[in-house]
């Protein structure tokens, strides 16, 4: 019969730990024994070396031995039962020979492992744990902050324990580890806010913490139990040991231990939404084992903790979106009911999130508000984001590990919180965190994690303060932060939508406005062509025929002529006045200043002729400028003042032009425009015929004519080009007279 040990015999550093097969390393600590019984023979397949120690039994006697030959028939039976009714939190008292033992077990594959360990003090009763599990209740009940309570956890456990140092633990999103509460002894160095690498801790030691929830190591210089079987082809692979307390420790955390001065340990994982929130890690500086039952009310303590972790954490995040959301609500009400120059000036909309400035990204436009960087570097950002995710937000408190540009806006920008507002669009909106530089006091240099010796990577011997200086970072950016973001950019989405809707249907509107126009104009070019175009073309067609009979010898052929040109002339005449009237246009220019002495001057020139012959006299003041379409504008003043000296009738008729600001009483009086608004008058005042007021608004119509064709030259065109050209300008026009006495056109146009 050949026994086989299974011991792990690989070499392992630290430049290799992390594929350390820590769970199966083929050793047990010797505070114990392992039994390791197959499921289907009920034979002892594999045992820890110490039976001896234990037992009394070489492992000879042990191996291939079914368990009621160990232990006899009735306390196999036990066993047994006690398997197939309880859960491995809980144990057996085992009694065998003169002693008592306690027994835990676990399923592993095939084996059923059971771990075996000298059984507690008889003194030590669960009354005693009962007690001071419900002093920890009544702590619980006082509800502390969060790490207050971890504090009076970590006091109790040092009580019931009798540790040198119990601390809690807790990890950050890199596992990096942050002492957050502790207990201890006088005369002993605090750990408190220390800091420790997540190289501290390797990936599979986590992964195991959460497995299996409690870990001990009564003395750091054990000597490791092999574990051993008559199975030829076993190896360290064939238990494993990741659910069991005995399971050998990493040397390399033996020696981690050892340079830290620890002689004894225990570490209870606190799991909080199925991840490694922390550790209670309780340190001794001398070897110290704690018996099961203790063990178990630890266990508990921590369950307790990780509930009320949950409790806490979900208390604060309620309280903090319950005060997010009220000011959210206040934000978003003005956001339905104003307009986006709200959105965008408002600083409230960054600093309900904690952040320093905002930017709003549209598709024509960034507004920006608070600090942050400027227009162009904040166009590169977006332009990244928009290669680099697909995801409708992007946040990070530490934008220089995402961005090759961070460093540039590390002041405005450490920290940024996009979301999207329209797909693949590069539309969102940006908040902003400036740099908030923080002191990390690590417990030894973390870049030294890892020393050289002896041509091997051994774990760090100093653990002396060391700290270091965070930059480029900003504060975190809380779940509760996003969520109001991502509710803030969807009712800032919402807004820009609701413009984009007003302004599509303002075009609408003014669109069907000027179709109807355009189409009132139609009916009027309709009528023109059917009528005012007829008379001049059937003249036209009546001499061509009176020349072409038979009988034209009977007419005075050049009076014909003579009446078929001026006829041909009346008619083209109407069509280019016509043509004016359809190209004048809103959009054909820009509105700029328009100087309207300058605009004087040049009109005077064109009427110079007319001006002379009918002995006219144009008076003015200076007149300045007025925003408008320039040519539009002098077109205008043009019409009005052609429109006086075409209808003066008598010698030496007089203009009088003056221009001066309307009071919003004059505007409310005499016009339908907004009295709010600003507008400037334009007043061409003659000394004509005048007309009678009834017909004021009939005058600016299209071909109206309130004389005969024959007593005055023109098409009765002019007027109504000036009523288009105040429209395109949101003016107004008015014409005010009396027959004989002259008329006075006012003309309103906004400032």
């Amino acid at each position: 019969m050949t026994i086989k040990d299974i011991r792990f015999t690989g070499y392992t550093t630290l430049a290799n730990c992390e594929s350390e097969p820590i769970h199966v390393p083929g050793t047990i600590q010797p505070y114990g024994v392992l039994l390791a019984i197959n499921n289907q023979t009920f034979n002892i397949d594999f045992c820890s070396s110490n039976t001896m120690d234990f037992f009394g039994l070489e492992v000879k006697a042990v191996l291939g031995k079914k368990l009621e030959d160990i232990f006899g028939n009735e306390e196999c039976e036990n066993i047994k039962r006690y398997i197939k009714e309880n859960t491995s939190e809980q144990f057996y008292i085992l009694t065998y020979k003169l002693g008592a033992f306690s027994i835990s077990f676990y399923q592993q594959d095939d084996l059923l492992i059971l771990e075996i360990e000298p059984s507690p003090d008889k003194t030590l009763s669960l009354p005693d744990l009962y007690q001071q599990s419900r002093n920890f209740i009544s702590y619980l009940d006082s509800r502390p902050g969060l790490q207050t309570l971890c504090t009076l956890v970590a006091d109790e456990i040092r009580e019931i324990t009798g540790y040198d140092r119990v601390m809690v633990y807790r990890f950050d999103k890199e596992y990096n580890g942050e002492v957050y509460a502790e207990s201890l002894n006088d005369n002993i160095e605090s750990f408190l806010g220390l800091n420790y690498p997540h190289t501290d801790i390797s990936p599979q030691a986590r992964a195991l913490f959460v497995r299996n929830l409690l870990r001990m190591i009564p003395d750091v210089n054990y000597e490791p139990v092999p574990v051993v079987t008559l199975l030829q082809n076993a190896s360290n692979q064939s238990v494993d040991m990741s659910s069991g307390g005995l399971r050998s420790v990493s040397p390399i955390h033996i020696e981690y231990l050892k340079n830290m001065g620890v002689g004894a340990t225990l570490t209870v994982s606190l799991i909080h939404n199925q991840k490694l929130w922390g550790l209670i890690a309780c340190h001794h500086y001398s070897s110290k084992i704690i018996p099961p039952y203790t063990r178990l009310s630890i266990k508990l303590h921590a369950h307790f903790l990780t509930s009320q972790i949950s409790n806490l954490e979900t208390a604060k995040e309620y309280e903090s979106t319950l005060c997010i959301n009220e000011k959210l609500n206040l934000i978003i009400n003005e956001l339905n009911k104003s307009s986006f120059d709200y959105t965008k000036d408002n600083k409230q909309l960054y600093e309900c999130l904690n952040a320093d400035g905002l930017a709003i990204i549209t598709e024509k436009e960034i507004y920006i508000s608070g600090k942050t960087p400027g227009k162009q570097q904040i166009i590169d950002l977006v332009n990244w984001l928009d290669t680099k995710t697909d995801s409708d937000n992007f946040v990070t408190s530490r934008l220089e590990g995402h961005y090759p540009g961070a460093i540039a806006i590390k002041d405005t920008a450490s920290g940024v919180f996009f979301h999207s507002l329209y797909k693949a669009s590069k539309q969102g909106v940006l908040w902003f965190r400036g740099e908030s530089e923080k002191i990390i006091t690590w417990a030894g240099d973390p870049e030294k994690a890892i020393e050289l010796s002896q041509d091997s990577l051994m774990p760090r011997k100093s653990f002396a303060q060391w700290k270091q200086v965070v930059a480029n970072t900003s504060a975190d950016w809380a779940k509760w932060e996003i969520d109001a973001g991502v509710r803030l950019a969807t009712n800032i989405q919402n807004n820009l939508f609701l413009i984009y809707i007003t302004r599509e249907e303002e075009k609408y509107r003014l669109q069907t406005q000027q179709l109807q126009k355009a189409n009132e104009e139609l009916v009027n070019f309709n009528f023109i062509f059917s009528h005012d175009l007829q008379e001049p073309i059937r003249k036209i067609r009546v001499f061509s025929n009176m020349l072409l009979s038979d009988n034209s010898q009977e007419y005075n052929k050049n009076e014909l002529l003579e009446k078929i040109n001026v006829s041909a002339l009346r008619a083209s005449k109407q069509i280019s006045d016509l043509l004016k009237l359809a190209t004048i246009s809103d959009l054909s220019e820009a509105i700029a200043e328009v100087n309207l002495d300058s605009c004087l001057d040049r009109i005077k020139a064109d009427f110079e002729l007319i001006i002379a012959e009918k002995q006219a006299a144009i008076t003015y003041g200076s007149l300045g400028t007025i925003k408008g379409i320039p040519l539009q504008i002098e077109q205008l003043v043009t019409n009005l003042i052609g429109n006086s000296l075409k209808f003066s009738r008598i010698k030496n008729p007089h203009i009088e032009i003056s221009v001066g600001n309307s009071s919003p009483q004059e505007i409310e009086e005499n016009t339908p425009l907004n009295p709010q608004l600003k507008y400037v008058c334009i007043l061409v005042k003659d000394n004509g015929i005048g007309f009678e007021q009834k017909f004021a608004g009939q005058i600016f119509g299209i071909f109206y004519r309130l004389n005969h064709r024959n007593s005055f030259e023109g098409s009765g065109i002019g007027l109504a080009i000036c009523k288009k050209i105040v429209d395109n300008h949101n003016g107004y026009i008015v014409a005010k007279s009396q027959k004989g006495e002259g008329a006075a056109f006012y003309v309103y146009l906004p400032q």
